[in-house]
């Protein structure tokens, strides 16, 4: 819809999301998306479209090597494991796409010290810096 309605192209794709586990242990996560693991007619419980996946966007290892590296350095691990999931959900785009989440539950959503990892992450905070060419430098 993003392209139709503004003739831009979308390189790549990021969600920045809520996690939700049956474990609900603290997690900060990492995943591309789709359900190749679902047959046609099984039933999707989160979008997307049985056997088809999205392709992964190339910044999953950069971020995800910079999101261990930062929850370490901010006292969030061991609280808080980091985890690269397996796709397991939509929507169906074919952008290259990944989630980029905060879980497992309502408790650790607002946790401004997990929030600000991310932040940090994805070149939002004051010490990340955003490059096109999906390289990360952490200025200190």
């Amino acid at each position: 819809r993003w392209e139709e309605a503004t003739g831009e192209t979308v390189d790549d794709v990021v969600f920045l999301s809520k996690h939700v586990a049956s474990s609900n242990r603290p997690a900060l996560t990492i995943h591309p998306i789709g359900t190749p693991h679902l047959r046609e007619g099984e039933a999707l419980t989160a979008g997307g479209k049985p056997g088809w996946a999205a392709p992964p966007n190339p910044r999953i290892g950069p971020w995800f090597r910079l999101l261990k590296n930062i929850a370490n350095s901010h006292n969030l691990v061991p609280e808080f494991e980091v985890t690269l999931e397996a796709t397991h959900h939509g929507p169906e785009i074919n952008s290259p796409t990944m989630f980029v989440e905060i879980g497992s539950t309502e408790e650790y959503w607002k946790r401004q010290d997990a929030a600000q990892a991310i932040a940090l992450v994805v070149g939002v905070g004051r010490t990340g810096s955003w490059r096109k060419n999906c390289s990360w430098k952490l200025e200190q």
